[in-house]
């Protein structure tokens, strides 16, 4: 779905990526990235398989699944094997606008 952003935060995780504090990996593998997990906004266009109308206000579900996975196929998708981050393995929240998977998107109730 595709996501007008509202609210964005920095975080801890953003800025330690950037200066590859974190340990993972060294700081050239997160550029070129567009950073940002903490998030908030409003749906504008979804694809087929949509659960939220466009107008719907929505936060993200940081940790991106492959859903594919033997983790992922026997209902521990919280261990995938090919875990990605939003805004440190993917493209993330610092824009106007972002791409977001249907099942990673959670609605407000207000």
């Amino acid at each position: 779905m595709l996501i007008r952003l509202e609210a964005v935060s920095l975080c801890g995780t953003t800025s330690t990526s950037t200066a590859g504090i974190r340990g993972r990996r060294p700081p050239g593998k997160y550029l070129p990235r567009i950073f940002g997990h903490e998030m908030a906004g409003r749906v504008v266009a979804h694809g087929p398989h949509r659960r939220s109308a466009a107008g719907t206000r929505v936060a993200a579900e940081t940790h991106l699944v492959d859903w594919t996975c033997y983790q992922c196929r026997t209902g521990r998708e919280y261990v995938c094997a090919n875990l990605r981050i939003l805004g440190v393995d993917a493209d993330g929240a610092f824009a106007e606008y972002m791409c977001l998977p249907e099942r990673n998107a959670w609605p407000s109730e207000g």
